[in-house]
């Protein structure tokens, strides 16, 4: 910027290719002319900065789809889930993601879907699942944490959240079908699902499955297991070096939008072809029983 006599202003971009940790920063302001980074010139003023640089975010899971084709004849006018509720017309499926119920891992809450009709009743089956570990699907033990039907009346009872539940905003499905109960990634005819966001607190945290209930005399749990990756950047492939303490449960990589999605298993890590993928950003994942290791690369 310059030359100006009041504050300049602008963007600065981080470059996905920066390595990470700690790195200079430095400004440098010099009257009547552009300074030039290792100058020594008569009149103003260099300050020198640490910048950190990590890794990017995790993109947001992404979800299955899951949907009644027809909502004519039934749908899901409410659901309440503890001091949480819903009341919502017919269609196929909705995204309530906007709307946030708050529990507390190790408590439990009581929850109720009510069917509503354009005529006739019909016998419904609920199914609620909660992705507690926020791995972008329903499929983990646990998950499914209510059940209920045949019925064409409210279905209630209780959702317990367990205390391994990780903290943060994750994803809760309800559906209901007709006639038969629903999977959780299913599209089917008569019905209808609903998404919501549950936000977890005094659970675990992503990445160390430590309890976060906080004890002011116990130093969190450091992650245990270590992983990297050669060359970064890449454009032919990638080899992974990967140690860890526990079992590993999963190993998959995504592009920085989340858009693309690729299973590994430990035998893919020595040598991993990479020449096929769009130039850009990918994250790699591993996770363990008790952690969940992440590492940023680059396809050039």
């Amino acid at each position: 910027a310059g030359p100006t006599s009041s504050t300049a202003s602008g963007s600065i971009s981080i470059p996905a290719s920066a390595a990470l940790g700690n790195t200079r920063m430095r400004v440098s302001m010099k009257w009547n002319a552009a300074p030039t980074s290792c100058e020594t010139f008569s009149y103003g003023e260099v300050e020198d900065y640490t910048v950190n640089i990590g890794n990017a975010p995790p993109p947001p899971p992404s979800y299955c789809a899951s949907q009644g084709n027809n909502s004519n004849y039934e749908w899901i006018s409410n659901v309440t889930l503890g001091g949480f509720t819903n009341n919502s017309g017919a269609s196929g499926y909705t995204d309530f993601t906007g709307m946030t119920a708050n529990v507390t891992a190790g408590s439990s809450y009581t929850f109720s879907a009510t069917p509503s009709f354009s005529g006739s009743t019909y016998q419904e089956y609920f199914r609620v699942w909660i992705d507690f570990n926020q791995d972008g699907d329903f499929l983990d033990a646990g998950e499914q944490v209510f059940a209920a039907g045949p019925t064409s009346s409210t279905a209630s009872g209780t959702v317990s959240i367990p205390s391994t539940a990780l903290n943060g905003n994750t994803r809760m499905r309800v559906s209901m079908k007709w006639n038969a109960a629903p999977t959780s990634c299913e599209t089917f005819s008569y019905g209808e699902v609903e998404d919501y966001t549950v936000n977890v607190s005094g659970g675990a945290v992503n990445g160390s499955g430590a309890q976060t209930s906080f004890d002011p005399g116990t130093a969190p749990t450091p992650p245990q297991g270590e992983l990297s990756i050669r060359p970064n950047p890449a454009s032919d492939f990638i080899a992974v070096d990967l140690q860890v303490q526990d079992p590993v449960l999963g190993i998959w990589m995504t592009d920085i939008s989340g858009q693309i999605r690729i299973e590994l298993e430990q035998n893919d890590l020595s040598r991993f072809d990479v020449s096929d993928l769009p130039k850009g950003v990918y994250i790699l994942f591993v996770k363990t029983e008790r952690e969940q290791l992440i590492r940023r690369f680059v396809v050039q």
